[in-house]
């Protein structure tokens, strides 16, 4: 019987096993296949990542996760279509003056092209031929009007990841801790501390990795733009 039990057990871990990679496999196909899925679930997890904290906290304190992540959801939200109403206009603006200056940033630096060229065609007989400033302006005059033909696909895309991303970190943090338990329920029994502690060492890690990135992202963004905008620099804030 005993030897019975133990054949049992590992033929139940073995299907655990499996079915435990094949449930990873299926889903890394899911979101490579689907268009935009794998950007926005990268986002996803940084929203996630960033707001699990706070919903954390609300938690704590007496109120449901469903909830805490409503209101930390709907703070937010609120904080960056403010934003957006502002910086999005602003933006549309900056990119058409940047579109009809472009012509001259590329003259200018087909100019300074040309006098580095012409300081090496004085030391290097066989590159004289080489007519480097005109292919450098082809070559920027081309990339520049894709990318400003391009413009309503980019936005396009931008506003589909902005809503699947959103829509994606919201059951990540309401149902996120269900989800791994439900995932951890195929996990091997002789493995389970393991990876169960593996698994909460690498949610820390990642957690303060994103957190501390996205401060640092903003600090240098906001310093940045200020410094600019201070010696009156050419479209500070989109840079």
């Amino acid at each position: 019987m005993k030897t019975i039990s133990q054949t049992a057990l590992k033929r139940a871990n073995r299907w655990k096993l499996a079915t435990l990679v094949g449930l990873f496999l299926f889903t890394v196909l899911v979101v490579v296949a689907v268009d935009n899925l794998l950007v926005s679930s990268l986002i996803a997890f940084v929203i996630a990542y960033s707001l699990s904290p706070a919903v954390s906290y609300l938690e704590r304190n007496g109120i449901s996760r469903s909830v805490a992540t409503t209101i930390a959801f709907t703070v937010t939200g609120a904080v960056l279509a403010l934003t957006g109403y502002w910086l999005f206009p602003y933006l549309g603006e900056t990119l058409y003056r940047l579109q009809a200056d472009s012509p001259r940033f590329i003259l200018g630096v087909g100019q300074f092209i040309s006098e580095l060229e012409a300081g090496l065609h004085s030391m290097a007989g066989p590159l004289s031929g080489f007519d480097l400033t005109e292919k450098v302006q082809g070559q920027m005059t081309t990339w520049t009007a894709n990318f400003f033909a391009h413009i309503p696909d980019y936005v396009r895309t931008f506003v589909t990841v902005m809503l699947l991303a959103p829509f994606l970190a919201f059951f990540m943090v309401k149902d996120g801790r269900n989800m791994v338990r439900g995932v951890f329920n195929l996990v091997p029994n002789h493995v389970f501390e393991p990876v169960l502690s593996l698994q909460h060492q690498i949610n820390f890690q990642i957690g303060q990795f994103v957190r501390a990135r996205i401060l640092e992202s903003l600090i240098v963004g906001f310093v940045t733009a200020a410094g600019l905008l201070l010696i009156s620099f050419p479209y500070a804030v989109l840079l």
